[in-house]
């Protein structure tokens, strides 16, 4: 039977997938994709799960798997020449619209800051307008006041008090002061590297708000230079997010609220750029060569207000 299972491992090996990951995408147990690459059919369940099998695994590695069924039921082809043209990659949608759930991003919330500086310039500027409509009046009053007044009382001088307007405008300066002093007070995310080493790199985001939004760009300059990313919780109980990363693809998800910690895995780091809630994610600083990278995020939030 022509060689099946060596055309789906180098497939494999070209898209920088290991056995694990390849589980992961196709859902397929990873001892039968080991039998798959040895051409090992008799140890899966049966015909049918062999093709379906088969049909799955080329999928998610771009190969057509025509050649590939069609050699499986007999026919005398060279399965090399046959599967030398590819198929169009596949999205992540195609490839994981059954199994994987990408969460995707949330709007993020209009900020409460920004609303009541604008309340407060609404406020000074219809005090400015009263303040000069009572200045008007006083300069042009509808009755005019004669021109001497007879006073009972000895005392020539009295004791001015505060005008109305002079109250007003210490009000709104004295309020937009103290607006401007809270938002100076609002801390900026700090990205801190713990340690790294040759696949890990550890790293403490601090000050960072809810919710949080990690964007990935494929950073590769030719076809071949892509990047698969996972991301998975603290727990490590499914993955969150994945998506290969073709030259400037992009993609996003945004975490549950108040999660403290996630792992990105990187299939070849330096093919992909990180982002948090819009900032760059400075986590290849030592320019790393190209690898399979796990960069586990531990999250310190901002104390509620």
């Amino acid at each position: 039977m022509a060689p099946i299972g060596k055309i789906l491992r180098q497939a494999r090996i070209k898209k920088g997938y290991s056995l694990e990951e390849l589980q992961q995408i196709t859902k397929i147990q990873q001892r039968y994709l080991e039998s798959l690459e040895d051409d090992d059919f008799s140890a899966l369940p049966g015909t049918f799960y062999v093709r379906s099998f088969i049909e799955q695994y080329a999928t998610a590695v771009d190969v057509d798997s025509d050649p590939l069924l069609r050699a499986f039921n007999g026919e005398d082809i060279d399965l090399e020449k046959a599967t030398a043209v590819k198929k169009a990659p596949a999205t992540v949608g195609e490839v994981s619209r059954k199994d994987i759930r990408t969460t995707q991003p949330r709007p993020k919330r209009t900020g409460v800051i920004p609303a009541i500086i604008l309340g407060l310039l609404a406020v000074a500027i219809i005090a400015a307008v009263t303040v000069i409509t009572i200045q008007d009046r006083k300069e042009n009053p509808i009755i005019q006041r004669p021109d001497s007044v007879i006073l009972n009382s000895s005392t020539d001088s009295t004791t001015a008090e505060p005008t109305a307007a002079t109250t007003v405008s210490s009000t709104v300066e004295s309020t937009v002061a103290s607006t401007t002093e809270s938002t100076q007070e609002v801390l900026q995310p700090e990205f801190v590297l713990d340690s790294e080493d040759s696949s890990r790199i550890n790293m403490t985001l601090k000050n960072v708000t809810n919710p949080v939004t990690l964007e990935f760009t494929g950073s590769g300059t030719t076809a071949d230079q892509r990047c698969w990313v996972g991301v998975t919780s603290d727990s490590g109980a499914s993955y969150l997010f994945q998506q290969t990363l073709n030259p400037q693809d992009t993609g996003a998800v945004t975490l549950p609220n108040d999660l403290t910690e996630v792992s990105v895995v990187l299939g070849a780091a330096t093919y992909a750029t990180i982002k948090v809630n819009g900032q760059d994610l400075p986590f290849n600083q030592s320019n790393l060569p190209a690898g399979k990278r796990i960069v586990h995020l531990t999250m310190q939030y901002q104390a509620a207000e």
